[in-house]
């Protein structure tokens, strides 16, 4: 089955990464290193997801934006 405007496959990619980026960052950020969780650094991220990890933890944004964003971003960027 397809489904309209699904998006290219390296978009998708991109935005998965970003997902995950946010979900790992947050609970590092938030755990602060409680149970042996590792604490957060945005160093241990890759350069391309930072500035939406940044944007997720400043909290004014949420997950689904930034990730919209991010996936619009990379799409404009491959045409």
């Amino acid at each position: 089955m397809t489904i309209p405007n699904y998006p290219h496959p390296e978009v998708k990619a991109f935005g998965e990464r970003v997902n995950a980026a946010m979900y790992d960052a947050s609970i590092r950020h938030s755990m602060g290193g409680l149970g042996g969780c590792r604490d957060f650094r945005i160093e241990d991220f890759d350069e391309d997801v930072r500035p939406y990890i940044l944007a997720y933890l400043e909290g004014d944004l949420d997950s689904v934006a930034i990730t919209y964003a991010a996936m619009r971003t990379k799409e404009q960027e491959l045409t």
